[in-house]
């Protein structure tokens, strides 16, 4: 009998592509089209500016900190809401701003907010939802980013061509919770036991494990966090992606601020 080609996990694969979309499509991709209109409208340089994208990032990695130990306390159904009531309703409050403080404290909450609803908690969605076909199924995840800034960008712009700044980041910030916050309630399921079912490909594991004897299950090996922290393949691991996020996102956060004024 043929297994079903369409199942759960891949309802799971389609939240993860929506909530990249809804949060690193909007909050990041479509963040240089309003650094020019702040500048424009409020007097600010582009170095001042640009900082808001500098608090979230750095804000999104030390929220990938916390997200992970939450997550073993709490249930993803019940952290992922509360972020992404934190990241939309941040970037909704940039429409009512004035001043650079408060630019920045809410950028400090889109990037905490941000942590919680994308990278890592997709990530860990994945790995426990696929031993077959992970990559495939993390791709297209982690690909709903780029298919949320191709499609927000474009409606961002139209927005802010007909009505302003401000009201694009009301009608944004809305749109995100419109999405993070429903997907996180009622499709998002942490383990595939929660839907009885098991990690895509586990069953056909089973079926070819020999039934006469069983060999004992080998016993997970690893290492803890502290004894990591301190290992030199750590730190290298740690240079090496921040070089290569300054190279990437530093050129992609950055550049297009000064092309445009």
């Amino acid at each position: 009998m043929q297994s079903k080609k369409f199942t759960y996990h891949w309802v799971i694969v389609i939240a993860c592509f929506l909530l990249m979309a809804s949060s690193i499509g909007i909050t990041t991709n479509c963040f240089n089209l309003f650094t020019v209109e702040i500048m424009n409208d409020l007097g600010y340089t582009a170095s001042q500016v640009q900082l808001m994208a500098s608090i979230a990032t750095i804000m999104m990695l030390v929220g990938s900190l916390i997200i992970g130990p939450l997550m073993k306390k709490f249930s993803m159904r019940v952290i992922m809401p509360i972020f992404g009531v934190i990241i939309s309703l941040s970037f909704f409050l940039y429409s009512r701003c004035n001043s650079l403080t408060t630019l920045y404290i809410l950028s400090f909450f889109v990037g905490l907010g941000r942590s919680g609803v994308s990278v890592i908690p997709c990530g860990v969605l994945m790995n426990n939802w696929f031993q077959e076909k992970r990559g495939l199924a993390t791709g297209i995840a982690l690909a709903g980013s780029t298919g949320g800034g191709f499609v927000f960008v474009r409606i961002a712009k139209v927005i802010i061509a007909s009505v302003g700044w401000r009201s694009a980041y009301m009608i944004l910030g809305a749109t995100a919770a419109i999405i993070i916050i429903p997907v996180s309630l009622f499709l998002i399921r942490e383990n595939p036991s929660d839907k009885g079912l098991l990690p895509l490909g586990a069953d056909s594991a089973l079926q070819a494990a020999p039934t006469a004897k069983e060999e004992p299950k080998p016993v997970a090996t690893g290492i803890s966090r502290n004894k990591f922290l301190k290992t030199p393949a750590f730190w290298m691991l740690g240079i090496l992606f921040f070089m290569i996020s300054v190279v990437n996102m530093g050129v992609q956060s950055n550049i297009s601020i000064y092309l445009s004024s």
